[in-house]
């Protein structure tokens, strides 16, 4: 690295180069002031720290200048390879080369902007001369190209016109030659004339014979097509009657298939309820007698005493409250017990139970006839 006060560079013919970092924003004020060199550019490096020593070359001499060292940011190879040192060997790879100035006649002319030439007043003149005659040109090709597409058009017209006129004069030279022998055949006369012969008998009865031959093969004719068209007839009245024999026969047979099948499905339908019905009878009647064999064994210990009726009353409601399902099971037991029922006072109407008005005279009644022998049979005691 060269201090800054470092002697002059001898290789002057060097190309200049410029060095770009990914900020660009400059760094130094009066370095930049100064367009004669390029320079490497960089952020400001806030802390003194993270700065690094960059040399700049020249036109004359070589300069160092504070960069900061990393971009924390980024990491990438570029950003890497733009960060390092500008030193001669990686100007190609690296810094960007300066854009080639453009001149035209000793003036600059950048991409950005171009700069209008100074003319006189006699250069403007000559450069007006040379637009109009150039427009001058332009204008007289393309008119010699037009008048030449109308002379063509126009021959071809002509010629056509020509050709038609030519053909319609032979038509009417035609047409006179013919009205001409029209009127030379009008003017000859016949010189032979021509004389019937008389008419003989013969010929007139053959003529009769064959017109009425002719008669009668028209009227045989006719009598043939009568009867080809009733023979028709006849036939399509008996398809006729056979496609309805047929249809019938189908409609009869499907009818007779459906009254087979319902009959089946309503024989399958009695017997199995029947077999429901048997099977339901039976587990009714096994209730049932359950239910009497519980009711006759309970009946001593629970409703004996005093109010017996008032206790079989609740239990029986209670029973009815609890089991809605077994509603009939337990009025067929009653039934079978309808001594006792009647005795404390209930009525049977169908199969609905309901207490009649002679209750309350059996609620304080000491000799409840629930006991007797009558009702319970003469081992019940």
């Amino acid at each position: 690295m060269c201090s800054q006060n470092s002697p002059q560079i001898q290789n002057t013919n060097a190309p200049l180069v410029e060095i770009e970092l990914l900020s660009k924003k400059q760094i130094l004020k009066p370095l930049l002031r100064k367009k004669k060199y390029s320079t490497c550019l960089k952020k400001k490096a806030k802390k003194k720290k993270n700065l690094k020593k960059i040399r700049i070359f020249t036109k004359t001499y070589s300069k160092i200048i504070m960069v900061s060292k990393n971009n924390d940011k980024r990491n990438d190879n570029t950003s890497r390879k733009r960060n390092k040192l500008c030193e001669p060997r990686q100007r190609e790879t690296i810094c960007k080369k300066k854009p080639k100035i453009q001149t035209k006649g000793g003036i600059i002319i950048s991409k950005s902007r171009k700069v209008k030439e100074k003319l006189t007043v006699e250069e403007i003149k000559k450069r007006k001369k040379e637009r109009n005659r150039t427009n001058a040109k332009r204008f007289r090709e393309k008119r010699k190209n037009f008048l030449q597409q109308l002379e063509h058009e126009t021959n071809q017209l002509k010629s056509e016109n020509q050709n038609l006129n030519h053909q319609l004069n032979q038509i009417s030279q035609q047409n006179l030659l013919l009205r001409q022998q029209v009127e030379q055949l009008k003017k000859i006369q016949p010189t032979t004339q021509i004389t019937k012969k008389p008419a003989c008998n013969n010929h007139n009865k053959q003529t009769q014979t064959r017109d009425k031959i002719e008669e009668l093969n028209e009227i045989e004719k006719i009598d043939v097509i009568d009867k080809i068209d009733e023979t028709h007839i006849k036939e399509r009245q008996d398809e006729k009657e056979k496609q309805a024999e047929t249809e019938r026969n189908d409609e009869i047979e499907e009818t007779e298939q459906f009254e087979k099948r319902e009959n089946k499905e309503k024989t399958e339908n009695k017997e199995q309820n029947e077999k429901k019905q048997e099977h339901e009878y039976f587990d009714h009647r096994k209730q049932i007698e359950f239910l009497n064999l519980e009711f006759e064994k309970n009946f001593k210990n629970k409703y004996s005493g005093m109010n017996g009726c008032n206790l079989f009353e609740k239990d029986l409601n209670w029973k009815i409250s609890k089991n809605n399902s077994l509603l009939e099971l337990q009025q067929e037991a009653i039934l079978e017990t309808s001594g006792v029922f009647y005795d404390c006072g209930f009525e049977i109407i169908g199969k609905e139970m309901n207490p009649s008005n002679n209750m309350d005279s059996f609620e304080n009644d000491n000799n409840c006839p629930l006991f007797n022998s009558s009702v319970w049979g003469e081992n019940f005691n």
